[in-house]
C-alpha cells in the first residue's frame, strides 16, 4: 500500500503558488519572501533594480547566497570585490559585512537566498543608505513592527524594528525625511515621522 502523500498535517500551512504581488515592496520592484509564513526554511529578496542602486554593508547570523539573473553587480564580501553576471552565484558567509551595487547599464535581477525562515539583518555603523518614504514602506513591515511604532512612538528603535524596516526597503538614511538622530540610547524617528504614525493610530481607531 503506498502512502498518502496528501495528507497535511495542521502545523504546516498549505501548499499555495504565492502570487508576486503579495511580495512586492511598496514602490518597489524587488519581492521579499520570508518563509516562516509559509512552512518553508529559506527566504529569499527577489532583487529589480535600476543602475546605480546600491545596498550598503550588511549582515546576517546565516549564510546568504546571490543567483544573478540578469545584469551586472558588483559585491563586496568582507574585503572582496567581486564582479558579477547573468549566470553567476556568489555566497556570503554568515556574519561577514557585504553588499552589492548595479554597475551595469541596465535592470539588476538576482535572487538573494536567505538561509533562514525570516529576515535577519543588521546595517553596518555609518552606511548611508537611499530608501522609501515611511508612507511607502509602513504597510511592508511585519504587523508586529506596525504595533510596537504604534505603542512605542517617539521611543528609541530596537534592532528588530530598525532590520525589519530596512528589509521593507525604508532604509536608514541621513537624508530620508523619516529618520531623526542617533543618539546614545539608540536610533529615533523624526518628529514628522512620530506625527504622521500618531495621526494614522487616531485615523484607524
Amino acid at each position: 500500500m503506498h502512502p498518502d502523500t496528501t495528507r497535511t498535517t495542521g502545523a504546516s500551512p498549505a501548499a499555495r503558488a504565492i502570487p508576486a504581488a503579495e511580495l512586492a515592496l511598496p514602490g518597489s520592484r524587488t519581492r521579499r519572501f520570508e518563509g516562516e509564513a509559509h512552512g518553508s526554511a529559506v527566504s529569499y529578496f527577489a532583487v529589480d533594480n535600476d543602475p546605480g542602486h546600491t545596498v550598503a554593508l550588511h549582515r546576517h547570523p546565516y549564510v546568504e547566497t546571490w543567483v544573478v539573473l540578469e545584469g551586472h553587480v558588483r559585491f563586496t564580501v568582507g574585503t572582496a570585490g567581486l564582479s558579477g553576471a547573468a549566470g553567476d552565484t556568489v555566497v556570503a558567509p554568515a556574519g561577514e559585512w557585504h553588499g552589492f551595487t548595479n554597475d551595469g547599464d541596465g535592470p539588476l535581477r538576482m535572487l538573494c537566498i536567505h538561509a533562514s525562515p525570516r529576515i535577519i539583518q543588521e546595517w553596518k555603523e555609518g552606511a548611508i543608505l537611499s530608501g522609501m518614504d515611511l508612507e511607502q514602506w509602513w504597510n511592508g513591515v511585519m504587523p508586529q513592527t506596525r504595533d510596537w511604532l504604534t505603542a512605542h512612538n517617539g521611543e528609541a528603535l530596537t534592532p528588530e524594528v530598525v532590520a525589519d524596516i530596512s528589509s521593507a526597503g525604508g532604509l536608514v538614511a541621513a537624508d530620508s525625511w523619516w529618520m531623526g538622530e542617533r543618539g546614545p540610547d539608540g536610533m529615533f524617528l523624526s518628529d514628522a515621522a512620530t506625527d504622521w504614525i500618531e495621526e494614522r493610530a487616531n485615523t484607524e481607531e
